[in-house]
């Protein structure tokens, strides 16, 4: 995998994709043009299960602000704090097939949803609805280990910049939870009592 500033090129199986990060209005206008495809659950199951060094919100949202530059704002924040928003492009048979990839934070985990942008003639596909992976361009094997790969690149990339980190607190309300970083230590912390992480929350960034 090669690496410069906003982007990514990986290779699998002999499949080469790009990923350059995009802003908010790009986000937004490719969105509007595009189809969900549907996410594994079941293999963010098992890897988060037998993998005990994956980041926390935290050191995730540090490590890939670090990477990429400030997370985006189209985001659902009752249920998230970040979202970063990349363009994926995968280079097959002479052709250069888009998609988007937004990598979010969703209650207590960080989601890797990838949509295929098509074009806005396009009549063949509902919006509305959510696709299986479209196996000749991005198989569902191809996108697990895409995300995967950005997992564990949160992790390396953490552990090189962690040092120069500035302390900051973010919130997911939906789920109690606050992360942040503060006393050089990354937290993610999830309360019971509604009123106890409002006066967390307050506390912290009063500090």
């Amino acid at each position: 995998m090669k690496h410069s500033p906003g982007q990514i090129d990986f290779e699998y199986q002999g499949q080469r994709l790009r990923l350059q990060r995009i802003n908010d209005r790009r986000h937004r206008a490719w969105s509007n043009r595009s189809i969900s495809i549907e996410a594994d659950y079941s293999f963010w199951y098992e890897m988060v299960k037998q993998n005990q060094n994956i980041p926390n919100l935290a050191q995730f949202y540090a490590t890939f602000q670090a990477a990429f530059g400030e997370s985006g704002q189209v985001y659902d924040d009752w249920k998230g704090a970040f979202n970063f928003a990349f363009k994926v492009d995968i280079f097959k048979d002479k052709q250069t097939i888009p998609y988007l990839l937004n990598v979010v934070n969703w209650r207590s985990a960080v989601e890797f949803r990838f949509k295929k942008i098509i074009a806005l003639s396009e009549t063949h596909f509902d919006r509305m609805l959510v696709y299986e992976p479209f196996e000749h361009e991005l198989s569902r094997e191809q996108i697990n280990r895409l995300s995967a790969y950005l997992y564990g690149y949160a992790e390396r990339f953490w552990q090189t910049s962690s040092k120069n980190q500035t302390q900051f607190v973010k919130e997911v309300a939906s789920n109690l939870i606050l992360f942040g970083y503060a006393d050089d230590t990354f937290f993610q912390q999830h309360y019971e009592d509604e009123e106890q992480f409002r006066i967390c929350r307050e506390q912290m960034r009063v500090a």
